[in-house]
């Protein structure tokens, strides 16, 4: 099995010291792989820097057991995918839900994303959901995020 050494020279303070800033940290050597042929730290390939925020949710509860959907039959093929599902308020309180669906490749980038807001929903009462997103090359899977709350958006 072969093996590579890889020499480091000047990785340590003027003064000996290890510390932040010297070549050991995790944060440098993040930057040196992540660095292009420049020298200077290359932006991500994947996540779209356009991707609609999530509102805010106060009075946060998870709430992906309270979805229904077939993950299966997200749909992960290019182009203009809609998934759809129900959801049912357990608690005994009225409340409005998040349902956001994340198109993700192989390494848990999320390629594409749009998500719903459902308010009002009654005790028991079950109501439903849809998002549409375009979906473009190399998405993999849909990943469910689901919250219950007060929605501030």
């Amino acid at each position: 099995m072969p093996v590579v050494l890889l020499a480091m020279a000047g990785c340590s303070d003027d003064d000996g010291d290890e510390g932040p800033g010297d070549g050991d940290s995790p944060a440098a050597e993040t930057a040196t792989d992540d660095a292009g042929a420049g020298g200077t730290p290359t932006a991500p390939t994947t996540s779209p820097p356009d991707l609609e925020d999530l509102p805010t949710v106060t009075r946060a509860a998870g709430a992906a057991a309270d979805i229904a959907w077939d993950q299966a039959a997200c749909p992960t093929t290019p182009g203009e995918q809609t998934v759809e599902g129900t959801l049912t308020n357990p608690t005994g309180t009225s409340t409005a839900y998040l349902v956001a669906i994340s198109w993700t490749n192989d390494t848990s980038d999320t390629l594409a994303r749009d998500f719903q807001v459902v308010r009002g929903v009654q005790p028991d009462e079950e109501a439903s959901w849809e998002v549409t997103a375009d979906v473009p090359e190399g998405v993999t899977q849909c990943v469910l995020f689901a919250q219950r709350g007060v929605i501030q958006k």
